[in-house]
């Protein structure tokens, strides 16, 4: 697919996102902003979400963060993305199926060139970072705050967004304040039921079907 180099990212926020989706892109933009880089943040903002909890997050993503390890290739936010989908929704043995994960990860994609116009960090950022004038570029326009937050955050919404209702490898159930798992796909302990509408729990918990509770748990 030809890539229109004129055409600059479109870096506003997200209109109309659902709320599970917004919150997962918040808690990437605050990882960026502490200073993790764009896959590591969509990564692990994206497996904190469904309760994914492991070391070797995000520490995994950090040599496809500024274009693939500053080599010009595909734009880091938008490899987490998809390395999040895999972790997700990816197979676990030969036997298993390839579709769900391809299926989201086919949107994924989409989506992001759609909005941004290019999969590329050097065309997105409009200067290569594999060269002196590039990072030097990079560094003088201030880049890595104008473009590269905003493009880490779009991606992980869009990869919240393309996951909310799947029912592929879900996490384990969690467990309210008082340490009792929570039962899923019936009546929390906060006395609301599990629904499909991507609400986001206010202590970020997510039932075991990759289903939201409207509320926290009490108790």
């Amino acid at each position: 697919m030809e890539t229109d180099l004129n055409r600059k990212p479109d870096l506003e926020p997200e209109r109309h996102q659902s709320p599970g989706a917004e919150a997962v892109a918040e808690r990437s933009k605050g990882l960026f902003d502490s200073g993790m880089h764009c896959a590591e943040s969509v990564l692990q903002a994206v497996a904190e979400a469904y309760g994914v909890i492991d070391p070797l997050i995000p520490k995994i993503a950090t040599g496809f963060c500024g274009g693939i390890s500053r080599t010009s290739g595909m734009c880091g936010a938008l490899a987490g993305g998809i390395m999040a989908l895999g972790l997700l929704t990816g197979r676990s043995s030969p036997q298993d199926s390839r579709n769900c994960c391809y299926a989201l990860t086919h949107n994924l994609v989409q989506r992001f060139r759609e909005r941004f116009g290019s999969t590329q960090c050097t065309e997105l950022l409009g200067c290569d970072i594999s060269t002196a004038d590039g990072a030097a570029s990079f560094k003088a326009n201030g880049l890595e705050k104008t473009v590269c937050g905003p493009v880490t955050r779009q991606a992980a919404g869009f990869a919240g967004r393309g996951l909310c209702g799947t029912r592929h490898h879900p996490p384990p159930p969690p467990l309210t304040a008082a340490g009792r798992p929570l039962s899923p796909d019936s009546t929390h302990a906060c006395g609301t039921d599990c629904m499909l509408d991507n609400v986001k729990a206010t202590n970020g918990y997510y039932c075991s079907s990759i289903r939201i509770c409207r509320q926290a748990p009490v108790g």
